[in-house]
């Protein structure tokens, strides 16, 4: 059963999820199993521009949970804290403390 969010919201909860296919635009396919049963699988998609793509793509990668910002911009690259918030702002609208607590906000819920 699908349900959507109102309109000024991009999200939708689709519940009973036992299995997401997702098709990359290179030919490549990732399968996401929910292996434990009773358990929710929850599946957020993002837009971010594609020439902020690098950048990105080192903060998926270097994120931590348990790094604040000043060790997130360390661990990208970034001796100034100033300058990666200024270009984390460019590619993720948000700032870097606040783009932190939502994904530990969304870890909680589910």
């Amino acid at each position: 059963m699908e349900k959507m969010a109102n309109s000024q919201d991009s999200s939708v909860i689709y519940d009973e999820v036992s299995r997401c296919i997702l098709y990359f635009s290179n030919g490549d396919k990732k399968i996401v199993v929910n292996q434990q049963p009773n358990s929710l699988l929850a599946v957020n998609f993002v837009s971010y521009p594609i020439e902020d793509q690098n950048f990105i793509e080192r903060v998926f990668q270097n994120y931590n949970p348990s790094f604040n910002v000043k060790e997130v911009s360390k661990a990208c690259g970034y001796n100034s804290v100033k300058t990666f918030t200024r270009h984390f702002k460019k590619s993720f609208h948000t700032t870097p403390k606040q783009w932190m607590l939502s994904i530990k906000k969304d870890k909680m819920l589910v």
